[in-house]
């Protein structure tokens, strides 16, 4: 697959799902896999269990500060360090990040956004940890089809949620409700990839019981 013109082994796409169980399912019972809603003014996030079975929504990630990080004579968004700080802490092995596809199947604006967020973080972290632009990244990434995330969201939080965060004169309660909305939505994406790798494990250990 190709971002932003750089050809990587270690970004996938939904319909990948199977070379990326292949990739990270040595790590099953050791580390976690973290979901994220990524949103011009939140980041929601959510994080499984080292089995891969239960997803849980985290505390939101703000991303409306404008005191960006400056490594090498470049800008970073200074949400990173908070993100980088949840990878590390819960053991990340892998990295679901919901693609907002239209519902035709076809790339939305936001795809753009979403996958220069992958590039740009993933070439950030390695120069935090002294690595080469180029080197083998140990945290595997994921684009996970997100169309139905977001309403799936509101629709389990209620429809209290839905009338604050479109009441202007509650500014505060807008905010709250619009991050709620992406860390569940968050919940949802990383629950959706759990259940698709839990399927591809049970296929396989039953093809390897079944005799020849």
């Amino acid at each position: 697959m190709t971002i932003s013109g750089k050809s990587t082994n270690l970004v996938f796409r939904t319909n990948q799902i199977h070379e990326f169980y292949q990739l990270i399912q040595k790590y099953r019972g050791q580390k976690t896999i973290l979901g994220i809603d990524h949103g011009s003014r939140s980041i929601g996030v959510s994080v499984s269990d080292k089995n891969w079975l239960v997803a849980t929504p985290l505390d939101p990630i703000d991303a409306t500060s404008n005191k960006f990080i400056q490594l090498q004579d470049r800008s970073y968004p200074p949400y990173f360090s908070h993100l980088k700080h949840t990878i590390d802490f819960h053991q990340v092995c892998a990295i679901v990040v919901g693609y907002p596809l239209l519902l035709t199947g076809q790339a939305a604006n936001q795809c753009h956004v979403v996958t220069k967020f992958v590039e740009t973080y993933r070439y950030w972290s390695k120069q935090m940890e002294g690595q080469d632009a180029e080197s083998s990244d140990p945290k595997h990434f994921m684009l996970w089809d997100e169309r139905f995330s977001s309403s799936s969201a509101r629709k389990f939080l209620g429809p209290s949620i839905v009338q604050k965060q479109w009441r202007s004169d509650r500014v505060k309660r807008q905010r709250e409700a619009k991050q709620a909305v992406d860390t569940f939505a968050s919940m949802f994406i990383l629950e959706d990839c759990l259940a698709n790798l839990d399927r591809i494990k049970n296929l396989s250990a039953s093809s390897q019981g079944s005799p020849e």
